[in-house]
């Protein structure tokens, strides 16, 4: 008879990426904990589209229809170059259930994942950093 297996995991970084994830295994019942160096979320943006594969990972994990609520949709855009169409890009006619561009600031993703994980039950631990990870052959140790 075999026990069961308790993981815990560490993400460093509550971006996107960290923040998707972490949502992802404390819905699966895993024990996570989630840490970024930065003391408060950044109110800039690297990003102001969410594209339709996103947002189909988004509606496993949960958030798609909080993140649609709160951005504006892109059917189609025309790329230009000094005034000259170069080409027209229609994203209605996609093969997705999301065929549109989201339109929604990277910081005010990020505000609703972070909402979203805390839900869960998993706050994001800010001004905390990992300075160095310790393994050996039965664990990892992550120095913060």
């Amino acid at each position: 008879m075999s026990l069961p297996i308790s993981h815990e995991v560490l993400i460093v970084g509550a971006g996107p990426v960290g923040l998707t994830l972490a949502i992802d295994l404390a819905r699966r019942g895993v024990a996570v904990r989630v840490i970024d160096a930065r003391p408060t979320p950044s109110p800039l943006s690297r990003a102001t589209e969410v594209q339709p594969r996103s947002l189909e990972i988004f509606e496993a994990v949960g958030v798609a229809r909080s993140l649609i609520g709160e951005g504006v949709k892109i059917l189609g855009l025309d790329l230009c170059d000094d005034g000259a169409l170069i080409t027209s890009i229609d994203t209605a006619s996609a093969d997705t259930p999301f065929p549109f561009l989201l339109s929604l600031p990277q910081a005010r993703l990020e505000a609703i994942l972070t909402a979203h994980l805390l839900g869960l039950g998993v706050t994001v631990e800010r001004g905390v950093s990992m300075v160095r990870p310790e393994a050996d052959e039965d664990s990892v140790i992550a120095v913060l």
